[in-house]
């Protein structure tokens, strides 16, 4: 099967190549004796599918490291047409990795002869974070929890992995062994609702802090409501990782 090009997508009539299919003329097969003029095995079908996931995961993901492309496709084709050429291609839109029924369409000098539906399995092995011990909702998780191991994955939403993981709150219990990702965690609250809180000013080569109470939960980059103790006044801020709370003059 080297050099077989498999084109993806569906183009204008015409416009689309046919690559030389690669068949045994006159092998036995369904029809009678001296009418199956090519065979075609079901490993070939399944190679011209794969081709085509290949190529579309080579150009969405950059490469196709760390892909496993599998098919439980199983059935050889005995055609009466000779001359054959052939064309595979992905759904519209697919979504990997993930599963999908790939098109093969068998053409004999450029009359389309066959289509073939087959089904496909896209995997990726990917670097995820993963609970070293069991989590209830509400834990904040610090470096130990967590360490990164190699997974498969069969569904591009279990791939939404979280940039941070240390000092984020689970929304959900975890179990040790599992994966984490962005849905189950959110920012902590370093500032709490009704609790005393430092208000901090800065500008041009000056620093002001003052005691204030927060009005609402707050976590780094939040911007929440605050009353100012010393002027009774209630103003915006945002809270900083250091717990305070920075408002403008």
């Amino acid at each position: 099967m080297k050099g077989l090009n498999c084109i993806i997508k569906k183009a204008a009539a015409g416009a689309i190549p046919l690559v030389a299919l690669a068949v045994l003329a006159g092998a036995p097969g369904k029809l009678g004796a001296g009418q199956c003029a090519s065979y075609i095995s079901a490993g070939q079908i399944v190679q011209f599918a794969r081709q085509a996931v290949l190529e579309e995961i080579s150009r969405n993901a950059r490469g196709t490291a760390g892909w496993n492309v599998q098919s439980s496709y199983r059935g050889d084709l005995c055609l009466p047409q000779a001359n054959l050429t052939y064309n595979a291609a992905c759904p519209a839109g697919v979504k990997l990795p993930g599963s999908m029924t790939v098109r093969v369409d068998i053409y004999s000098n450029h009359v389309l002869v066959k289509s073939i539906w087959v089904p496909m399995s896209v995997t990726m092995t990917a670097s995820a974070p993963v609970a070293t011990r069991n989590m209830s909702r509400g834990d904040i998780i610090n470096g130990g929890d967590v360490t990164f191991q190699n997974r498969g994955f069969t569904s591009a939403s279990d791939m939404s992995f979280p940039s941070r993981v240390d000092g984020m709150r689970l929304k959900r219990s975890v179990r040790a062994g599992q994966v984490i990702t962005a849905s189950m965690l959110e920012k902590a609250s370093v500032v709490e609702r009704n609790k005393s809180v430092t208000l901090v000013a800065n500008g041009p080569g000056i620093s002001v802090s003052c005691p204030g109470k927060a009005l609402q939960d707050g976590a780094p980059g939040d911007r929440i409501r605050v009353k100012n103790e010393s002027s009774g006044r209630i103003v915006d801020g945002i809270v900083n990782e250091n717990g305070e709370v920075e408002v403008d003059f």
